[in-house]
């Protein structure tokens, strides 16, 4: 973490962007986390370059993580 300035706003702001347009409220916080996540990494209250498909790479490299993880658990215990 660099600095939190807009990380509140950039969270709101990715989150109603997408729950406007899909209603989808999990897809939504996901899409919030990231863009406060990104907003974080740099100094200033503005993410550089940020794009949708930006965000949603991240978003897709993160449920494959998270598969991967759920998969490699399950294998251990079964």
């Amino acid at each position: 973490m660099i600095d939190t300035t807009g990380a509140g706003d950039s969270f709101c702001s990715g989150f109603l962007r997408i729950y406007l347009e899909t209603g989808n409220i999990a897809k939504a916080l996901a899409f919030g986390n990231v863009c406060g996540g990104l907003c974080v990494q740099q100094m200033g209250g503005i993410i550089q370059d940020l794009t949708l498909e930006k965000v949603e790479r991240i978003i897709r490299n993160l449920e494959k993580s998270q598969s991967s993880q759920k998969k490699s658990q399950a294998d251990k215990t079964g």
